[in-house]
């Protein structure tokens, strides 16, 4: 009889997510409003390139505010190989 000591890898971690509320100029004045906006994730205070990245659709209120789950546009989240400080 063998016995091996190991660590098991779960075979499907739960998605990494990020929420993240903020504000923009909706190019028209009216009601709430649907908007395709593009997040990314970089190392660097700027420039440089982007470490993860998505687009999403958000409904976006009358007042320009919106508030996104990073990381729900994909199966696997925001990648957990991101650094800590940006996740």
């Amino acid at each position: 009889m063998t016995a091996g000591v190991g660590t098991f890898a779960q075979a499907n971690p739960s998605p990494a997510y990020v929420r993240y509320s903020g504000r923009v100029i909706p190019p028209a004045a009216g009601p709430e409003q649907r908007m395709v906006i593009q997040f990314s994730l970089y190392a660097e205070d700027s420039g440089g390139p982007a470490l993860w990245s998505e687009k999403q659709t958000v409904l976006v209120g009358v007042d320009g505010r919106y508030s996104v789950l990073l990381g729900a546009g994909s199966s696997e989240g925001v990648p957990s190989q991101l650094p800590a400080q940006i996740r």
